[in-house]
């Protein structure tokens, strides 16, 4: 799936297929009872900010955190993940509400 640039900076629910590994055994002599196609991939759900999208891989950022400025080597500390766009099977955008009064 092909994510729009107007998704960088957005909250998002992404949901893509994650490849794996895996050691099979197979009971015929040709191998058709060896899982195949995207089928076979793991789900996953990623809930982060998008924050870049560079040669077909989405970033995207499920914390950050700074240090204090008092700090004399201040750093960031970021969890994100990255994954292919034409693993994403859905991409959800989420709307701010407003606060309530």
């Amino acid at each position: 799936m092909k994510v729009p640039r107007s998704a960088v900076g957005r909250m998002v629910e992404l949901v893509w297929r994650d490849p794996c590994h895996a050691n099979v055994k197979s009971h015929t002599r040709d191998g058709s009872d060896i899982p195949k196609g995207r089928l076979i991939l793991a789900t996953q759900i990623e809930r982060g900010r998008i924050t870049d999208i560079t040669d077909g891989v989405v970033r995207i950022e499920h914390t950050r955190g700074e240090d204090s400025p008092r700090n004399p080597e201040p750093s960031t500390d970021v969890s994100a993940t990255w994954v292919v766009e034409d693993l994403i099977e859905s991409l959800t955008l989420w709307t701010p509400e407003a606060p309530a009064t």
